[in-house]
């Protein structure tokens, strides 16, 4: 089992360093809004799927599938790439909304100027 892991924290590194050169970069970069929407919405799903790890790590070690230097490593590296991930995410949002996207009041969601409605939940832009 934490052959398994060893490959996905592997891989899960390479995925973040490229989420995290394109959101550097990412407004005022001339990048497309299409584009820019692709890099949040892929930085969300990093997120959701580091959460997932760290969940599914917690209930193997709680049933004693993993050992608890792997366990203890494995946490680290998922909560480092988890703050990680949403600092590059907070990050982005800030730059979106400087450069003059806007954030819908009722569900949070940033969405690109050219948008009349939010892209979450459908209400008028401000």
């Amino acid at each position: 089992m934490s052959d398994f892991f060893e490959a996905l924290s592997w891989i899960s590194g390479r995925y973040l360093g490229f989420f995290h050169e394109r959101v550097s970069g990412a407004p005022g970069t001339g990048l497309a809004f299409e584009d820019e929407l692709r890099v949040l919405d892929g930085l969300r799903a990093e997120v959701e799927k580091y959460s997932g790890y760290l969940a599914r790590l917690e209930d193997l070690h709680s049933r004693g599938e993993v050992d608890t230097e792997t366990y203890s490593r494995l946490k680290k590296e998922y909560e480092e790439s988890l703050a990680e991930l949403n600092a590059s995410l907070s990050g982005l949002k800030k730059r979106l909304v400087e450069s003059g996207w806007w954030v819908c009041a009722k569900c949070g969601e940033v969405n690109p100027p050219v948008l009349t409605k939010c892209r979450k939940c459908g209400r008028g832009s401000p």
